[in-house]
């Protein structure tokens, strides 16, 4: 009987030992003496603290003596050896008793299980490195199952949809929803197995996101979803503008057009005005309607003129200028601007310079912040016009930059809250 047992534990291929209750050695087979680097025969009687490195032998013991007190087998997986000789074992500690069922010591049974260890070490530092390289990316990352069911987060998706409990639905992640979200790419990704793209907005932060879904093995190869969320609010934003600006461009092309055509037809009135002015300067009573209708249509000239200095069809021509008298030639566009509840208030300085500009540029900066001055007041305010003279030295402090030269300040100002 014992040849038998003696050829079982040198035939197993595994290194094989037994302890007594206190822990000695009683034998051990030759893989593990090997293993160790003790012989068998000065191994027996020694405690595992006379053997291995303490942190070893401090693990050793206390998983024998949890065999032993609860007298099941305990299970751990232990390293041996330091450097490119270490090795790991899983390690099996299993009772052993008398014939009165009364524990006697343990058996440890390890098998050698390095390249297990060592391949699953590769796997979480590759699953480190992955989680760390998707954290830092500036999209909103997510790994989903084909039951909708949120495997992974990275750290934009938890900071802009909040960090999701691992295994609740996508869409109560997301909005708090009992089922999916209507035209959900996710059906026709699992089983078509080709990514898509879809547009949706988030009830939850109210930005919309341009979503590429793709497949993706979930978990133990089982088909999911990748999905990457791209925030495009503010792209979305800037396309509306620009639909805006350009629909604005047209209608200004369109007034320039018209306004141009309008001139013509004001110059041969004006020209006709003037001829009869001139065939009636004998007669006052026949040349006073002459004088007023060219004094019509002059200002409809002007309207004309200032038509084409918003659209921007009208070349520069920088002039001398009274500014007071420009503000006060906008006054007739700006009333219909101001409603009931905003009043419009006119602060002119006495002796205005002189400057030089463009006057339709300056009529439409003017009109521009008008404008978003009212718009700021929509419970109701006041638009207060000033223009005052600033020296050169007062103009260099406010710029921050030597200024040659005075000028004269036109300010907007309104009391609202924009």
């Amino acid at each position: 009987m014992t040849a038998i047992l003696d050829a079982l534990l040198e035939g197993t291929g595994d290194l094989v030992c037994l302890h007594d209750r206190e822990g000695r050695f009683i034998t051990a087979n030759e893989a593990y003496s090997a293993a160790v680097g003790v012989p068998v025969s000065s191994l027996l009687g020694r405690m595992p603290g006379e053997v291995f490195p303490g942190s070893e032998a401090v693990t050793a013991e206390a998983a024998s003596r949890r065999a032993l007190l609860t007298g099941q087998p305990v299970e751990t997986e232990e390293p041996l050896g330091a450097g490119v000789t270490r090795r790991w074992f899983s390690v099996r500690r299993i009772p052993y008793r008398d014939s009165g069922s009364r524990v006697l010591g343990t058996i440890c049974i390890s098998r050698d299980v390095t390249e297990r260890h060592l391949a699953f070490s590769r796997l979480e530092e590759q699953e480190r490195r992955f989680r760390g390289l998707v954290d830092a990316m500036p999209l909103a990352i997510w790994l989903i199952d084909r039951r909708q069911r949120v495997m992974f987060q990275n750290r934009v998706h938890r900071e802009t949809f909040g960090a999701a409990v691992e295994g609740c639905s996508c869409y109560m992640a997301l909005h708090g929803g009992l089922q999916a979200c209507d035209n959900c790419p996710m059906d026709q990704v699992v089983d078509g197995e080709t990514p898509r793209r879809a547009a949706w907005r988030s009830p939850k932060t109210d930005k919309v996101f341009d979503i590429h879904a793709v497949p993706y093995p979930a978990r133990d190869c089982e088909p999911g979803v990748l999905e990457i969320l791209v925030d495009v609010t503010d792209r979305e934003r800037a396309e509306s503008q620009l639909r805006e600006s350009q629909r604005l461009e047209s209608l200004g092309g369109l007034a320039a057009g018209i306004a141009h055509d309008f001139n013509n037809i004001l110059a041969g009135i004006i020209g006709y005005a003037q001829l009869g002015e001139q065939r009636a300067e004998s007669m006052a009573d026949l040349q006073d309607p002459f004088v007023q209708i060219r004094a019509v249509a002059e200002r409809g000239a002007e309207l004309t003129r200032k038509i084409l200095a918003f659209s921007r069809r009208q070349p520069l021509k920088p002039v001398p200028l009274d500014l007071n008298a420009l503000v006060q030639g906008l006054q007739p566009m700006l009333v219909p601007l101001v409603h009931g509840m905003v009043g419009l208030r006119f602060d002119l300085g006495r002796h205005v310079w002189a400057v030089v500009a463009d006057r339709g540029q300056v009529e439409q900066v003017l009109f521009n912040l008008c404008v978003n001055a009212v718009e700021a007041m929509a419970t109701g305010g006041v638009l207060t016009v000033t223009s005052r003279n600033v020296s050169a030295a007062e103009m260099s402090r406010a710029l921050g930059t030597e200024f040659r030269g005075n000028g004269v300040e036109v300010a907007v100002q309104d009391t609202g809250q924009g």
